[in-house]
């Protein structure tokens, strides 16, 4: 009885430390320099070992179980021998299970077969609840990583201020009252940067600071342009009563035309922003050799145009032959129209590499308008109008203010640090935001020439929300860019326009490289290759322009970096405890049905009163001599092996218990010790409980 629940408790134990073995896996690295638990090869090996220890301890105990209660059917039952055969070997021959006699006659036992041979399939279940498969491991440092900073000075002194601006300082040394000027000395590097860009039409790719996987988020101020609603106009232009001119104004608006034999050129676009930064020396005369003072003048709105062409009133054929070479005289347009302001904005920049392939979001708030660089009444140590106080930006060599004033001695930017005020932080912040801003709109100002070409006649009306009367217009009408149909005009072309918008994705052909062929409807033989001209412009497409050069400033200029907060992934190989129900199901179950069965043993090992012993040789001596009959009927099968078998012996039923008629002839049957073994219902009956056997 103790061996049954010593075993059962070994099974139990087994299962916990099953159990606990993997709940300690569960996350920890398989394999690698970092593992903190031995390698997988080991721990497969302990789970299979587990495992097998579970399932040995467990259907050990339900064997012994099986052994008392196969005793106690023999004891109680008479079987044919054959039956007896199966019930003995059907723990080793899952096949013996068929046999019917066996069912009937002990279905008890043959269940418990039935639940040793599925405990030891549920077990094998165990070790597939732990696995091993990737995992993404996150980690958190702080790492420098590249931004844009545009109050970043240097060493704080007026050189650096001009190493590290996007808008250089000239010196003048022979201009009394403008010895440093911005005025025309922006960024080479900043304006091939944002034409890469602007041409490339996406941001640049960036190496990752911070490793293969990772990401971060940025917090700068950038520039934004702050634009009002596209105003939407229509209108009929007489083309021959416009001219072209490219008198830029300081606001930027400036679209117009001029007539030509083959054509009307069209100016579809002109942004423009006039900055002039001057500083000067003024003030006392104690300030004047060591002070220097900004006049500043920046308006800075910017405006665009482009304009649609929906019809023409005539059609524009080309007659083959003919003297009349021109086009319609009017022209029904539907014009776009932006006024932006120059602004700055707080850029929310997500960065996220996977694989060393980035991929960025960009999110604008906290907008601020520039209203005007040159606003210095609000600044203070202002000791004249429009002058802002820089101590220790601008030196001179000259020995007196006087001598300085005309002219005498050199002047250049100084070495130590100057005094930043905030007001002069904020100063040159702006300026580089103005910077970064004047590098797209100085790339885009400029003028387009077109040419309006119509297909077929006039046959269509325009809506009437178009305001242009009721008139029957040529509706196919295109804005086109020739390429070399006529050489004159081309070249004339080319050399007038002056803006990079047309290899911009404003171009609404950005990225089409199909150039399609058209022949004139009357002379079908004449195949002329242009494109249609087309540009959509909105307050959109242009900020996301603006944050593109931003962005590339960061990963190409280099100058900015900030401490950020990064969080960094990998995925390394480790054991998860996945599938837990293949641990605890199979286990708990097991354990849970072998509760009645060892009840059972319990139960059969009192009602026999002895142990019985399972594939015990010497058992099998001592219970199966003494039976004339069966002695006389296995003889004849002496030399083992089921093909020396009789029938005979196999029909043959016997039952174990008292043998009659068995005397040894000596004082032990005298005194009453009796003979128990296997033998036939006429030599046997039942065992007495508290007799003597033993001869």
């Amino acid at each position: 009885m103790s061996a049954i629940a010593k075993i059962y408790h070994l099974a139990l134990a087994t299962a916990f430390a099953h159990l606990v073995l993997f709940l300690y896996l569960d996350g920890k690295t398989a394999d690698g320099t970092e593992s903190e638990v031995p390698k997988q090869s080991y721990v497969s090996a302990a789970s299979i070992i587990l495992g097998n220890i579970f399932t040995l301890s467990l259907t050990g105990s339900v064997t012994i179980v099986f052994t008392q209660y196969l005793w106690y059917i023999l004891r109680t039952t008479t079987l044919k021998v054959s039956t007896i055969e199966s019930m003995f070997a059907m723990q080793a021959n899952p096949l013996l299970l068929r046999d019917f006699n066996a069912w009937q006659k002990a279905p008890i036992l043959v269940v418990l077969v039935v639940l040793v041979w599925l405990m030891n399939i549920a077990a094998s279940f165990a070790p597939g609840a732990l696995i091993v498969g990737p995992t993404t491991r996150y980690s958190n440092q702080v790492v420098e990583v590249p931004t844009f900073d545009s109050s970043f000075i240097g060493n704080g002194s007026g050189a650096d201020a001009n190493k590290f601006s996007l808008d250089k300082f000239d010196i003048n040394d022979y201009d009394t009252f403008f010895p440093v000027s911005t005025a025309g000395s922006y960024s080479q590097p900043l304006q091939r940067l944002a034409a890469s860009t602007m041409t490339a039409g996406k941001q640049s790719t960036m190496q990752s600071p911070c490793g293969a996987n990772c990401s971060y988020t940025l917090n700068l101020e950038g520039p934004y342009l702050q634009c009002d609603s596209p105003n939407i106009q229509y209108g009929v232009l007489n083309t021959t009563s416009l001219s072209w001119s490219d008198n830029f104004q300081s606001i930027g608006q400036n679209i117009t035309f001029e007539t030509h034999d083959d054509g009307i050129d069209l100016l579809v676009w002109n942004a423009y922003q006039g900055f002039l930064f001057d500083p000067w020396v003024g003030g006392s005369k104690e300030a004047r050799a060591t002070a220097s003072q900004m006049h500043i003048i920046a308006p800075s709105q910017f405006s665009t145009q482009t304009i649609r062409p929906l019809g023409m009133r005539t059609p524009a054929v080309r007659e083959s032959g003919s003297e009349s070479n021109i086009f319609g005289r009017l022209v029904a347009v539907e014009g776009n129209y932006i006024n932006c302001s120059a602004a700055t904005a707080t850029y929310n920049v997500s960065y996220v590499y996977e694989n060393n392939i980035l991929s960025t979001n960009v999110s604008v708030s906290s907008i601020d308008i520039i209203k005007n660089l040159g606003t210095t009444k609000e600044m203070s140590n202002v000791t004249q109008e429009y002058g802002i106080s820089w101590p220790g930006f601008l030196v001179t060599t000259a020995n007196r203010t006087e001598e300085w004033l005309l002219g005498l001695g050199s002047s250049y930017l100084g070495y130590e640090s100057a005094n930043w005020t905030s007001d002069w932080v904020s100063w040159y912040k702006n300026l580089q935001i103005m910077a970064v801003i004047n590098s797209m709109t100085r790339l885009l100002n400029g003028t387009y020439p077109v040419e309006l070409i119509q297909f077929g006649d006039a046959t269509s009306s325009l809506s009437p929300a178009y305001g242009v009367g009721v008139d029957v217009w040529g509706t196919e009408v295109s804005w086109v860019d020739f390429l070399d149909v006529f050489p004159t005009s081309s070249t004339y072309a080319d050399r007038l326009k002056s803006t990079l918008i047309g290899y911009t994705t404003f171009n609404d052909n950005f990225g089409d490289f199909n150039v399609t062929a058209y022949s004139w409807v009357n002379d079908p033989t004449e195949n002329l290759k242009y494109d249609s001209v087309s540009f959509t412009v909105t307050p959109e497409s242009l900020n996301q322009l603006l944050q593109n050069i931003t962005l590339n400033m960061i990963s190409e200029i280099g100058w900015w970096s900030t401490p950020a907060n990064v969080t960094q992934w990998e995925s390394i190989n480790t054991f998860q405890f996945s599938k837990p129900l293949n641990l605890i199901l199979p286990y708990f179950i097991s354990l849970f049905l072998a509760i009645p069965v060892l009840v059972l043993g319990i139960w059969s090992l009192h009602q026999n009163g002895v142990s019985a012993m399972n594939n015990s040789f010497v058992q099998l001596l001592n219970t199966t001599t003494g039976s004339k009959e069966l002695e006389r009927a296995a003889g004849k099968g002496c030399l083992g092996g089921y093909d020396n078998v009789l029938d005979e012996l196999m029909d043959l039923k016997i039952r174990f218990g008292e043998l009659k008629g068995v005397e040894r002839g000596d004082e032990r049957s005298s005194n009453g010790v009796r003979r128990a073994g296997f033998g036939t219902e006429e030599e046997v009956r039942p065992l007495v409980k508290g007799e003597n056997y033993g001869f």
